[in-house]
């Protein structure tokens, strides 16, 4: 059973009560839907990291979480 969606139909038959919820970092779909994403992925990827930390010494992660709410959502 390597496949999630077949995991969650096996688990909601068992347990009909059972709450579902499935996140991603770089959304379900699109060209970067397949990537994978950790907490320093979002500010990497939005070069904040860069402007964090000291000069000459390694990117350090910012000290607050960074969320983006997608624009097509309400």
């Amino acid at each position: 059973m390597d496949r999630p969606d077949r995991v969650v139909d096996v688990l909601t038959a068992r347990n009909p009560r059972l709450i579902y919820v499935s996140i991603s970092g770089f959304g379900q779909t699109g060209p970067c839907g397949e990537r994978s994403a950790y907490d320093s992925g979002g500010p990497a990827a939005a070069d904040l990291m860069s402007i964090t930390g000291h000069p000459g010494e390694e990117p350090v992660k910012p000290g607050v979480p960074i969320v983006v709410r997608p624009r097509n959502s309400s």
